[in-house]
């Protein structure tokens, strides 16, 4: 990740985006890791997550009922 961030090639979430106000998340991947932005505010310094932290984080979301 460039100076810890990857900040190119965002993909906006596609689930339940724009349900609730159009709250959506985009994120940018690397090989280090993930930056996570607020879609409706991009300028905004995007969160920094690990790639470990994400697999986790992905594993948790997609295994709740």
């Amino acid at each position: 990740m460039a100076n810890g961030l990857p900040l190119t090639g965002w993909h906006t979430s596609s689930h339940r985006c724009g349900e609730f106000d159009n709250a959506c998340v985009e994120v940018s991947r690397s090989d280090d890791g993930v930056a996570v932005r607020d879609s409706k505010d991009t300028g905004r310094h995007p969160l920094g997550v690990s790639a470990p932290a994400w697999h986790t984080f992905l594993e948790l979301v997609s295994n709740r009922t």
